[in-house]
């Protein structure tokens, strides 16, 4: 029985994310006073809005800074991503995604993190553009003598 209803969670569970998959958006660096209504009314004109949400602590209520925003289509969202990304809302420029799962964004970054740390030259090293070393321009380089 317990498998089964695991089973059923996890079915609806997938049903869920591939549902909203391309339409939910993630917004961030939204001010502190920045509710609910004020993002879906910013974003209303993008398109038809399902849901709109400020992420706020448990604790004491307090905006933590970013929300989301579903759309009921994936072309409304995309437009959205487009002319809303970088527009100011309560004078702070917001950032605006594509929603990931947790677990997926945080595998992204971890690819992304060993792929830079290990390119050209020593892992880890920090690099410049074109796989410059990084530092200032006129830098003394020190090589070891073999």
């Amino acid at each position: 029985r317990e498998r089964e209803l695991r089973a059923k969670f996890e079915a609806e569970k997938m049903d869920r994310i591939s549902k909203f998959q391309g339409v939910n958006l993630y917004v961030k660096n939204l001010d502190d006073s920045v509710t609910d209504d004020m993002l879906r009314d910013e974003f209303a004109v993008m398109g038809t809005i399902t849901s709109a949400r400020v992420m706020k602590d448990a604790k004491d209520g307090r905006s933590r800074g970013f929300g989301f925003v579903c759309y009921s289509t994936p072309e409304e969202s995309t437009r959205a991503v487009n002319e809303m990304n970088g527009k100011l809302i309560a004078n702070k420029p917001i950032f605006v995604a594509l929603a990931q799962r947790r677990e997926v964004r945080r595998a992204q970054l971890e690819d992304q993190h060993a792929n830079r740390a290990g390119g050209p030259g020593q892992p880890g090293m920090m690099r410049a553009p074109m796989g410059a070393p990084l530092g200032y321009p006129g830098m003394p380089i020190y090589m070891q003598r073999p």
